[in-house]
């Protein structure tokens, strides 16, 4: 299925009331799969870096391209897979899973795990259900896509470039042709684009010279779309020089790096000074090859001369450079060489790691041989960092030549150790440079054995027996093939992974003489396939929770919907998330791109939605193309007045509803707004797992429950909904109205879903016993059965305005405007209501809601009906939660979010005719009753936050502000004190200190019974009044 669309393609469909569908998903709770922040994932270009700074990259630059190494879970190999989106969240609780080998990881307590059975199955299982001696699935091998030199070029510019204290002197000829373009398009103009600090006369005297800062250089040459890479390549020498105006002494002259045998030299340079380098990039070692073969390196890649020095104090010789401030900034600048602290302060050089495996085992080879060696009496290669950060990033790289190291802390130290066939590994990709370390690693390699931590397959004696049983063979039969055959089947010894490669083989040479069940021959191929594959197990050491206030974050990896953590497999994504991920989003403009998501920390801190997040996905059903308007509401009572603003928008309505907690008040209360805006609500039953994990019920026993909820939920719309559509809206698994299954999971089916697939309650119910649940999602994944739902069901925005205008809308049906509404006219006025309001930082104010009549342009000038004001649009766009995608105009029955509009606020009626009846106005079930007052910690801050309170007034009408006049005292109304709790959280977001008294909740006097009439009397006495009371 094609995930995105170009502009014109999306404005075809939509002009297609037939394609359109407007949905809301309320009364429910989002889950998080996440991990820590500090979790380093494997980017396919090579790179291991913190999850945190990708999302934070992707933030602060905007949406770019980004690969991540992913495992197939049908394959079980590793491939590069597109990150769709990456999500920051918040959660209060994580769970450490340790394995045996050192690697460990953060998550969420829901968050799922690749774990290896006794059955040599694979499956999944939560942190929060993992326990010690499970096997958790590891990457057996990490395949990364090397850069090109070229791009390794430009990025190295790109960095230098940003820093201001770099002068290059430039090849002759092409300094004479830049200097020729520059004196065509005029020298003071060129000068004056550059916006440079560097002075007119040096900037001329420089380009005559061949002289020039090199971020002037960058701008320069990109204005005249020269490649970096050509520009790169010209540069005869660079120098550190940190004054612009005044003459200052320039420092020693370097040469860059241009082939690709410098470049590989490079790395084993900066692996001998990762080990034993100074802050200065100074050589400190007493082996008398190594430091002529550094001296050679700085020499040939830099052109810099290097002076040996007798440190007498430790008895050792110091090598350094004659490269000056110049060389040691292009180590830090291009390669993160710290600048102080240095041994602890290391990481894994990213353009390296980008450069293909060469490049790294080069790297790693000058590392081992100053910072490691080969223990003799342990067996082991070993490697000590005082890095932490480094050790892990070193760890995970090792997987790009299938060795899986051990790694543990010793004191503060790190000490990555490789042992069994890894060292022999180890040997034939990165090896030592040093003879005698080299003569001990053949020594070591030679002798080698499975590795007892990474090298076991938890296969158990009885699974052996019940296959051997089965295919009727008789031990003694394995026992030729396989020595010792019977201690495996017995347990008496563990399985490695190369007698299970030999137990496999034997019985699938039987099966070719003697066919078996289907179960065996399955069960015999999964073996194989894992055996194929590019993971291995290691068993878990520990499991530790932990309690608090985190960060968490979370990758979107459409298909696969894996990643690797920390060097271990694990699993994403929540119900919204899943249905971006099964249908697409409407963005071409971020095609191949990830973005990060964010819509608010407090939403996933109290695992609840607070803010209705807008987006419009693109999805195909039976080969027809439709724009889904999806607008995911708040559950929360507190935030029911954002609810009743979102239904005003949308036709139809997703009723989320707990199978354990079955139909709840909040879902009476969201339900009934629903009815009362005439908007269609089906039924999604959640959290069928549970029912199975946690109640223990039987097929039997989920369907009665099924049907008592349907039941309850059917009694709601007996109770509120109007006669007319009181039958014709009933829910009912037949009509397909009704859908069941498990966001937490991604899985779920309505009955078109299930009559197709031949899906039964029994099939759950095995799934969650036998560990299928990975089955269940491929064969029924939760998009198709929640998106199947809103395009069968749920009606076109044409035909639900037939019946919904003449409810929010009191003007004449008949008029000009009301026909318009009614018919859904794209050649109408623009008649819209505004529906949520949010305040961009950058953008202002971004109002959302739905178009009923016209069609909105870029430009267009509208009447603010309730404000009396008049306005214009200055963009249109289609909204995708954080993201917007601008379409230049929209028709009616779309949700477009309007920029421009400085002053409106949720709730008003836009139009572009001035006589223009308000749309009703939006009824809340509950009114603010709970009040705190709020004032600046320091008195200067008064005007922010007068500003501060009027843009949350803007965005949630429903938080009410105002002065009281006798105190001075600034006071916000809501309705709960969770809700103004989320106000003062917004409010100190901004950076402000506020004060805050304690809520006071308004009482109001409730009429339960007649009364009266009672006789009242003016002041006077001369005048009397009768009252008498009775309920609504």
């Amino acid at each position: 299925m094609p995930r995105f669309k170009s502009s014109a393609d999306i404005l075809k469909i939509v002009s297609n009331k037939e394609q359109i569908r407007n949905i809301g998903i309320i009364a429910h709770v989002d889950h998080g799969k996440c991990v820590s922040g500090d979790s380093m994932v494997t980017l396919s270009n090579g790179q291991i870096e913190e999850i945190s700074q990708v999302y934070q990259r992707l933030k602060t630059s905007g949406p770019a391209p980004a690969q991540v190494d992913s495992l197939n879970p049908k394959t079980l190999r590793m491939e590069d897979r597109n990150v769709s989106h990456v999500w920051k969240l918040h959660s209060d609780k994580l769970v450490r899973v340790t394995l045996r080998n050192g690697y460990s990881v953060e998550t969420t307590p829901e968050h799922p795990f690749y774990t290896l059975g006794k059955n040599g199955l694979v499956g999944q299982k939560t942190a929060d259900r993992i326990e010690k001696n499970d096997f958790v699935l590891v990457p057996n091998t990490l395949r990364s896509q090397p850069s090109g030199l070229d791009q390794i070029k430009s990025e190295i510019l790109e960095e230098l470039s940003s820093h201001q204290y770099y002068i290059v002197y430039l090849q002759r000829r092409f300094s004479r042709d830049l200097a020729r373009l520059v004196e065509e398009k005029g020298l003071e103009q060129i000068y004056s684009g550059l916006h440079t600090d560097t002075s007119f006369g040096a900037f001329r005297s420089g380009l005559a010279l061949g002289r020039i800062r090199l971020d002037d250089l960058v701008k320069l040459s990109d204005s005249f779309g020269i490649r970096r890479e050509h520009v790169y390549n010209h540069i005869s020498r660079l120098a550190y020089r940190l004054s612009h105006s005044k003459p200052g002494r320039l420092s020693n002259l370097i040469r860059l790096p241009r082939t690709r045998k410098q470049f590989e030299d490079l790395a084993y340079l900066l692996g001998l000074l990762w080990g034993d380098g100074s802050d200065r990039a100074s050589f400190n070692n007493g082996y008398t090859p190594l430091l002529e073969t550094v001296s050679q390196i700085f020499r040939k890649v830099f052109g810099v001369s290097t002076a040996l020095v007798k440190d007498k104090r430790r008895n050792t010789y110091r090598l350094d450079h004659h490269g000056g401030f110049s060389l040691i900034r292009f180590f830090e600048d291009a390669y993160q060489y710290p600048a102080r602290h240095k041994a602890v302060n290391i990481v894994f050089p990213k353009l390296v790691l980008k450069m293909g495996n060469e490049h790294v085992a080069a790297f790693l080879r000058g590392d081992f041989d100053t910072d490691g060696g080969v223990e003799s009496t342990s067996a082991v290669i070993s490697l000590t960092t005082a890095s932490r950060k480094f050790a892990r990033q070193l760890s995970i790289a090792l997987l790009r030549f299938s060795i899986i190291p051990t790694i543990r802390q010793k004191g503060k130290y790190s000490v990555i150790t490789i042992s069994g066939d890894d060292t022999r590994r180890f040997e034939t990709t990165v090896g030592f440079t040093i003879p005698r370390k080299r003569k001990a690693l053949r020594i070591l390699a030679r002798n080698a054995v499975s590795n007892r931590k990474t090298g076991i397959v938890p296969v158990n004696g009885q699974t052996l027996r019940e296959i051997r049983n089965k295919l009727g063979v008789p031990s003694a039969y394995l026992e030729d093939k396989v020595p010792f055959y019977r201690s495996y089947e017995t347990g008496r010894q563990r399985i490695t992974r190369p007698i299970f490669q030999r137990i496999v083989g034997a019985i699938e040479e039987v099966l070719v003489l003697r066919p078996s069940t289907a179960a065996t021959v399955s069960l015999v191929r999964e073996w194989r396939k894992l055996l194929e594959g590019d993971v291995r197990p290691v068993a878990v050491k520990a499991t530790e929770a932990r309690t608090g206030s985190f960060d968490v974050y979370d990758l979107t990896v459409p298909a696969n919907h894996t990643f690797v953590a920390n060097g271990m497999v694990v699993h994403n994504t929540t119900m919204t998330d899943s249905l971006l991920a099964g249908a697409g989003l409407l963005s071409p403009s971020l095609a191949g791109t990830a973005l990060a998501m964010d819509f608010m920390e407090e939403e996933q801190k109290r695992q609840m939605t607070i803010k209705a997040a807008n987006v419009s996905l693109y999805y195909e059903h039976n080969d027809v193309p439709f724009v889904i308007n999806l607008i995911d509401t708040p559950g929360h009572v507190d935030f029911s007045g954002k609810v009743t603003r979102s239904l005003r928008a949308i036709d139809g309505a997703v009723v989320v509803v707990d199978s354990v907690e079955e139909v709840m008040v909040q879902t009476e209360t969201v339900t009934r707004q629903a009815l009362e805006e005439r908007v269609r609500p089906v039924l999604y039953i959640n959290k069928i797992d549970r029912l199975i994990k946690e109640l223990k019920l039987n097929p039997e026993q989920i369907q009665e429950r099924v049907a008592r909820i349907i039941k309850d939920f059917n009694a709601l719309l007996d109770l509120y909904a109007e006669p007319e559509f009181r039958e014709k809206w009933k829910v009912n698994f037949a009509t397909n109205t009704v859908a069941m299954g498990s966001a937490k999971d991604r899985w779920g089916f309505n009955a078109v879903v299930a009559k197709k697939k031949g899906i039964k309650f029994s099939d759950v119910v095995d799934a969650y016993v036998n560990g299928k649940v990975d089955e269940l999602k491929t064969n029924a994944p939760i998009h198709e059965a929640i998106l199947g739902m809103a395009v069968e069901v749920m009606p076109p925005p044409h035909k639900a305005q037939v019946y919904r205008i003449p409810k929010i809308w009191h003007g004449d049906p008949d008029s000009e405007y009301g026909q318009a509404m009614i018919k859904c006219d794209d050649k109408g006025p623009v008649l819209m209501s505004v529906t949520n309001i949010v305040v961009d930082p950058q953008a202002g104010v971004v109002a959302t809601g739905r178009l009923f009549s016209g069609t909105v342009s870029d430009g267009e000038a509208v009447f603010l009906i309730n404000s009396r004001a008049q306005g214009r649009v200055q963009q249109v766009a289609i909204y995708m939660g954080p993201q917007r995608e601008i379409v230049g105009h929209l028709s009616a029955g779309n949700i477009p979010a309007l920029l421009g509009l400085e002053n409106v606020k949720a709730g008003e009626t836009l139009a572009s005719v001035k006589q223009f009846v308000p749309f009703e106005a939006v009824h809340y079930v509950t009114e603010p009753v709970v009040t705190i007052a709020v004032e600046p910690k320091f008195n200067r801050d008064l005007p922010k936050l007068v500003e501060i309170l009027r843009k949350l007034s803007l965005e949630d009408p429903n938080l009410v502000t105002s002065i009281n006049e006798e105190t001075g005292e600034y006071l916000i109304s809501g309705m709960g004190t969770l809700h103004l709790e989320i106000a003062n959280t917004l409010i100190t977001k901004t950076g402000m200190e506020i004060v805050t008294s304690k809520p006071i909740v308004i009482y109001r006097e409730a009429v339960r019974k007649n009364a009266g009439p009672v006789e009242g009397k003016s002041p006077n006495k001369h005048n009397k009044i009768y009252i008498e009371v009775e309920p609504l």
